[in-house]
């Protein structure tokens, strides 16, 4: 079981139009139920579309009370929680866009071409788990998922930069349309 996750995420200005939304996220999930962090443009829902963050960038479990705690920083400090009572044990991430079958879908992370390049593209970094012990540990065995990628990619970089921390990097143009 995972106790929390944590990321930090690059934000840019993209050009999403009405009934189509872009989103990079990270998310604990079991079944139906998670909670999830990061960005979003979505011209429907705010009325422009400039980036928000939504939620926090950590989300981590209490061991001594069971509530998953929002919180930012690596200090965790803590903005907010959901109790226990709402939720069964969660694990998993999880980043995507959204955009009606019949229209061309939105852009993904820069918006361009995707390169495979920290310096071009958006990326994820310092991506983390929390064990149940409560120790925080760089992810490993990670998965890439893309299923258009002449639309969107992703590209586990593994560990790179400084302080060692996990890289994804990911975007692309968008425009398909259909399922």
């Amino acid at each position: 079981m995972y106790a929390g996750v944590g990321e930090k995420i690059t934000a840019w200005r993209l050009s999403v139009t009405a009934n189509q939304y872009s989103s990079a996220q990270i998310r604990v999930q079991n079944g139906d139920e998670y909670i999830q962090t990061g960005w979003r443009e979505d011209l429907t829902l705010n009325g422009d579309t400039r980036t928000r963050s939504f939620i926090c960038t950590h989300v981590l479990l209490d061991p001594l009370t069971g509530n998953w705690w929002l919180s930012r920083g690596r200090e965790d400090e803590r903005i907010g929680f959901r109790p226990k009572s709402l939720f069964k044990s969660l694990d998993g991430m999880a980043s995507y866009v959204y955009g009606p079958p019949e229209k061309p879908s939105p852009q993904l992370g820069s918006g361009n071409s995707f390169r495979r390049d920290g310096n071009y593209d958006a990326s994820k970094t310092d991506v983390t788990y929390r064990k149940e012990t409560n120790d925080v540990v760089t992810a490993t065995n990670t998965q890439e998922s893309a299923d258009a990628r002449r639309y969107y990619d992703i590209k586990d970089m593994g560990n790179h930069y400084k302080e060692s921390t996990k890289v994804f990097v990911y975007g692309g143009p968008g425009g398909m349309i259909g399922n």
